[in-house]
C-alpha cells in the first residue's frame, strides 16, 4: 500500500497484537471536498428584534476552514484498541509540509482547527488475545467529543469572500464509523465522522466583547478513505 499523502486521503493505524499495545499516531491527508459543513447563523445576542424563524443554511467545505487554501487539511489520529478510556484522539489541522501556524500572535505552532477524544470499538466481539488475521475487513465505530483546537477556526463568509470571521467556543459530539483493511494489518482504510455542534462567531476581532458574538449550530461531515 503506497502512502500518497498529497494525492489521496490515507490512514495508517497499526495495532500491536500484544495486550499492552501503545497508541499509534498517524496523519491522514483529507480531501477538502470530503469535508462538508452546514451551519445556521443565528442573530446576535444584542439584537432585540431577532427573528429566529426561517434562518437560512450556509454551506462550506474544507477549503473554507483554512487560512491559506493552498495548504493541506490533515487529520492527525492517535488510537489504541486496548485502551479502556479515550482510546481515540484526533485533530483536524492545517499543514504546509508540516503543521502551519494559524495564529502568529502566540508562542508555538497553533495548527489545530478542531479536536476531539473518545472511544472506537471493533463491532464484532473478539475473544482472547487478538491476532492480526481476526481484524480483516472488520468494521469499527465510536464517538468522540468536539472542541475548538489551539488555532481556532477561520472561515470565509459565503457572502463576503474576503471577509474573515472567527469561530470560538466549539462544543458538540462526533459519531465515527470505519473499516479495517483486508490484509489483517489492523489498518483503518475508511473513516467517517459526523459532527453535531455549536460555535460562536466573532465579527469584531475583539474576543472580550460578547455583544459582537452570535451563535451558529452546525453539522460537519468528514470522510477519509484509502485508495489503491
Amino acid at each position: 500500500m503506497k502512502r500518497l499523502f498529497a494525492l489521496c486521503p490515507l490512514i495508517f493505524l497499526i495495532w500491536a497484537t500484544s495486550s499492552h499495545a501503545t497508541p499509534k499516531e498517524t496523519q491522514l491527508a483529507v480531501n477538502p471536498k470530503a469535508v462538508k459543513i452546514t451551519y445556521l447563523d443565528l442573530p446576535k445576542f444584542t439584537d432585540a428584534h431577532a427573528n429566529f424563524t426561517g434562518v437560512k443554511k450556509k454551506k462550506l467545505n474544507g477549503k473554507d476552514l483554512m487560512k491559506d487554501p493552498k495548504n493541506d487539511l490533515v487529520l492527525k489520529v492517535s488510537y489504541d484498541f486496548t485502551g479502556t478510556a479515550d482510546n481515540l484522539i484526533w485533530s483536524l489541522e492545517e499543514w504546509s509540509g508540516g503543521p502551519f501556524d494559524r495564529d502568529l500572535s502566540t508562542d508555538g505552532i497553533q495548527s489545530e482547527i478542531f479536536i476531539g477524544k473518545g472511544r472506537l470499538f471493533v463491532n464484532k466481539k473478539l475473544k482472547g488475545e487478538i491476532e492480526g488475521g481476526e481484524l480483516k475487513n472488520k468494521k469499527v465505530q465510536g464517538t468522540t467529543n468536539f472542541e475548538q483546537g489551539n488555532g481556532s477556526l477561520v472561515i470565509k463568509d459565503p457572502k463576503l469572500n474576503s471577509h474573515l470571521v472567527l469561530f470560538g467556543g466549539h462544543q458538540g459530539s462526533v459519531s465515527v464509523t470505519g473499516k479495517l483493511d483486508s490484509l489483517g494489518n489492523a489498518e483503518v482504510v475508511l473513516f467517517k465522522g459526523k459532527v453535531t455542534g455549536t460555535a460562536f462567531i466573532d465579527d469584531s476581532g475583539d474576543s472580550n466583547d460578547p455583544g459582537d458574538k452570535h451563535q451558529v449550530t452546525m453539522t460537519i461531515n468528514i470522510e477519509a478513505k484509502d485508495k489503491p
